[in-house]
């Protein structure tokens, strides 16, 4: 009976706040924009007092920095330890004694049953082929941290067929494993980097091998932080005093080397990594295998064996694709949950993005844009048309949707180019003043720092979610000469927010806001590569201010409604004359003292009551009837909750 009860109640409240949630939304259409022309509207001369007017509460932001180095036994659940045993059944044996195996190379786990390894690990220096491989082991003289550790024998090892041990190049291989990995959080499989160029010149790399030059093995799984090194460089450095290296250092090779971290002997076969996301994963990425060095630390350098030129030869072995975002998509519930941490945090902010919204839902560009007034948004000009010639119908923010009227492109703006690529759009109705959205001020950048807007299209992802991010840095004049970028008018800014490629597209049109989402620096109009290495370009709003006054505050198309009265030849009394409000309501003329309902009602929402007009020096307006003679009930204030800090990385719901 007692649980009865309490499902009723829950049934009942779920049905109250649908209910309200509902109403909420009803009365929020219907307050949010109207279609008056609001208090105001027509006494301004330029936009200076776009902060006082419509920014009328505290947003905080807490800046911090974040910093440090994570290490435990789910950091690199694909590392793999190849070890050479000496007994027949190499499993029974690291069951009943390790020390019968020696690990003596490392490699990568890319699928359930394939490894990836140096093709030198083929064999020891005794010509013995390895037995064994091990994952999800970090401390391999200790069974204390065991829970995910699994062990297989070797089914086949598959060299590249280019390699020679008579020499350092193609130093791939396959390891076949004689069954399939267990998912866990300990044991799963990386993925592969498939494009020609890195993201980053930053690596990570692992391995049991010596700490240092003629030092034993490690048991504990070790990593190092390592910086690229110019292939010049490197070639000047192993040039006439390796064997095997006769034609230097090839297009498939790489250097890397840190001042006091490096790879070591045991460490053959090992991944070099870099760490990218889906927002709320951390994903293992390899670009390499450890090949071979000269010496150990102390800045020595390690050459490194590139994957991606192979990948056409590994997946006809492995039998699947190496695609980045399906290997995050199959593998996601097994990696570790590492949100990308916010540099600053924003406590909720104002609403202002908006989404474009076409007649035709299919054949249309993915825009969006900026609230900068009560009717007027600012977007990119190529993003007004679509390859139609058709322009967009309508905006969308926080729900609501409002009809467009008018576009207007940059007469400088041509097709194809980032030039000019500004337009801005006059919407049917006006915003009023509220505390949820409000337009942002457009603004000349001072700042170093700044947030931008992208949207993430990870197919596993539903919704689809929007991520507002921080761009820190502005382009120095390497990148932007890289990049083409030539134009005053555009900012570059850099974005290497570690997102695995294809996984997120710029939000074209988009704002690049302040941290704290009230001012506006620019508009996004393009990156080839959302969120990771490649730039993302803005458009300085700063260039175009004088032509965004222009048209904000054009009034042809507003123009401002004279006072009228009725028309009354006989000169009635205006006390009790039917009247209708300007929301279409029907009423009677009263003396304002007679109306105060109304008159409150009005104040609120920023407007006023409908005048009747004047009459021995009292003014008198439209009142409903309902309102006649009665008087405004006034409420305490309620105490409102302290609104939790938001992470700067906000994810909210996506419209196509």
């Amino acid at each position: 009976m007692f649980v009865s009860k309490i499902a009723v109640l829950i049934l009942v409240a779920s049905f109250v706040v649908a209910h309200l949630e509902e109403e909420s939304v009803r009365t929020s259409d219907e307050t949010l924009f109207e279609a008056g022309v609001p208090r105001g509207y027509f006494a301004r001369e330029d936009l200076s007092d776009c902060d006082g007017r419509f920014h009328h509460r505290f947003v905080q932001s807490k800046c911090l920095v974040f910093n440090g180095v994570r290490v435990n036994a789910t950091e690199f659940p694909h590392m793999a330890v190849i070890g050479w045993s000496s007994t027949e059944d190499p499993t029974a044996a690291s069951e009943d004694d390790d020390s019968s195996i020696k690990w003596k190379c490392g490699g990568s786990l890319i699928t359930r049953r394939f490894v990836l390894t140096a093709a030198h690990c083929a064999v020891d220096d005794k010509n013995v082929a390895p037995s064994v491989v091990r994952l999800g082991d970090v401390d391999l003289g200790s069974d204390s941290d065991d829970r995910f550790a699994q062990q297989f024998g070797i089914r086949r090892f598959i060299r590249h067929p280019g390699h020679r041990f008579s020499a350092k190049y193609n130093d791939i291989a396959l390891i076949e494993l004689d069954g399939e990995v267990i998912l866990t959080p300990g044991v799963c499989p990386a993925c592969v980097w498939n494009e020609d160029h890195f993201p980053f010149d930053t690596f990570d790399t692992a391995g049991f091998g010596a700490t240092g030059f003629a030092e034993p093995g490690s048991p504990h799984l070790l990593k190092a932080f390592l910086q690229r090194v110019s292939d010049t460089n490197c070639s000047e450095a192993f040039e006439g005093t390796t064997r095997g290296l006769s034609d230097g250092i090839a297009e498939d090779q790489l250097c890397a080397a840190s001042l006091n971290q490096d790879s070591c002997q045991g460490d053959s076969g090992g991944p070099l990594q870099t760490t990218l996301y889906t927002y709320k994963e951390k994903v293992p990425t390899l670009v390499g295998i450890t090949s071979f060095g000269r010496g150990c630390g102390y800045g020595s350098f390690g050459v490194y064996q590139k994957i991606q030129p192979h990948i056409e030869w590994i997946t006809s072995i492995v039998g699947e694709p190496l695609d980045m975002i399906e290997c995050a998509k199959q593998y996601e519930s097994f990696l570790d949950i590492n949100r990308l941490e916010p540099e600053c945090e924003v406590g909720d902010p104002y609403i202002s993005r908006v989404q474009l919204l076409w007649n035709d839902t299919l054949q249309h560009p993915k825009c969006s844009g900026t609230l900068i007034d009560y009717n007027t948004v600012v977007t990119s000009a190529s993003c007004t048309l679509n390859n139609r010639g058709q322009e967009p119908i309508a905006i969308s923010i926080a729900g609501h949707t409002v009809a467009i009227t008018q576009v207007q492109r940059h007469p400088g703006f041509q097709p194809e180019s980032l030039k000019d690529d500004i337009a801005l759009i006059r919407l049917q109705l006006y915003l009023k003043i509220n505390p949820t959205i409000a337009p942002a001020c457009p603004a000349d950048p001072t700042t170093k720092f700044a947030t931008t807007s992208l949207r993430i299209q990870m197919k596993s992802m539903e919704p689809k979610t929007q991520l507002f991010l921080q761009s820190n840095q502005r382009c120095d004049d390497n990148q932007r000469s890289a990049n083409n970028i030539t134009d005053e008018s555009l900012d570059c800014w850099s974005t290497d927010y570690k997102l695995i490629p294809g996984l997120c597209e710029i939000d074209q049109g988009g704002p690049l806001f302040n941290y704290g989402h009230m001012e506006l620096y620019g508009v996004n109009v393009y990156a080839k590569h959302c969120g990771s290495y490649s730039p993302l370009i803005t458009l300085k709003l700063s260039p175009y201010l004088d032509w965004i006054n222009s048209f904000v505050l054009d009034r042809s198309s507003t123009p401002e409604p004279p006072i009228t009265f009725p028309v009354d030849e006989q000169q009635e009394p205006l006390l009790l004359k039917p009247c209708v409000t300007k929301h279409g309501i029907e009423g009677k003329c009263m003396h304002s003292i007679g109306c105060m309902m109304e008159i409150r009602r009005q104040t609120a929402n920023n407007s006023s009551a409908t005048l009747c007009g004047f009459e021995e020096g009292a003014d008198y307006v439209c009142c409903p009837e309902d309102d006649i003679g009665k008087l405004p009930v006034f409420r305490p204030r309620p105490i409102l909750p302290v609104l939790p800090m938001l992470p700067l990385i906000t994810q909210v719901e996506l419209t196509d």
